[in-house]
């Protein structure tokens, strides 16, 4: 994603303003006040956004030394893992990913910095009939294995269950269809696959806030629906 799109949506969440309104220029004046509150907000945060694409490892490394130096980041988040371009086009994928994530995991001991880097699943995962992904899910999974301290998942059952929808001449499953998506409406779960220095494959429930794309802990104070924002605009 572009940085304005990250902007929106922290501006979105920060606002309680729904991030399709913000992107079409949609909102009212109380609204206008609220949105430069956040901008205000969101521009004193510590946070630099690199938008050139497909950079090569060596390019993620020099910027990493150059941020550690001049703003001493704590953190670095790649966008994403299977982007990065190789540093030889005859190289094979499988190699390829391995050097990435091994160069990725040697770059965050060096500079003592966190290293969160966004991967790809392979298409197999909306074959199972929860979609939930597993660790062997992920694109070159053992390429990246070895490298990674921990391995998390977002998963909405939500969106797994919208695209089983059966036929609604179909009454008993129709019925039990619209019953399970009742129960998992704007539900999410985070799913720690991997972790090194302790017990793996724990799920967290929480929330999915579609109008402002955030997850929330679901003993937050619920906010207005889609339904609802749309009648008070």
């Amino acid at each position: 994603m572009e940085g304005s799109d990250y902007a929106e949506r922290l501006m979105s969440m920060h606002a309680d303003i729904p991030a399709w309104r913000i992107n079409q220029a949609h909102v009212n004046e109380a609204e206008i006040d609220r949105l430069l509150d956040a901008a205000t907000a969101l521009r004193s945060l510590p946070v630099w956004i690199d938008q050139r694409p497909r950079l090569a490892i060596d390019q993620i490394r020099a910027r990493a030394i150059r941020y550690k130096h001049k703003h001493d980041i704590a953190w670095m988040i790649v966008d994403h893992l299977h982007l990065i371009r190789p540093s030889s086009k005859r190289q094979p994928p499988l190699e390829a990913i391995n050097e990435i994530a091994d160069e990725l995991k040697q770059l965050s001991k060096s500079l003592d910095i966190g290293i969160v880097a966004l991967g790809q699943l392979n298409r197999g995962v909306r074959d199972r009939d929860d979609s939930r992904p597993r660790a062997s899910d992920l694109m070159y999974y053992s390429s990246i294995e070895p490298h990674a301290d921990t391995i998390i998942f977002t998963h909405r059952p939500e969106l797994a269950l919208a695209e089983r929808k059966p036929d609604p001449s179909d009454d008993r499953k129709f019925a039990d269809w619209t019953s399970r998506m009742e129960m998992v409406r704007g539900k999410a779960e985070v799913i720690n696959a991997k972790r090194r220095q302790g017990e793996g494959y724990l799920t967290c429930e929480c929330g999915f806030d579609g109008p402002q794309m955030r997850f929330f802990d679901l003993t937050e104070k619920p906010r207005k629906t889609a339904g609802e924002l749309m009648e008070s605009f």
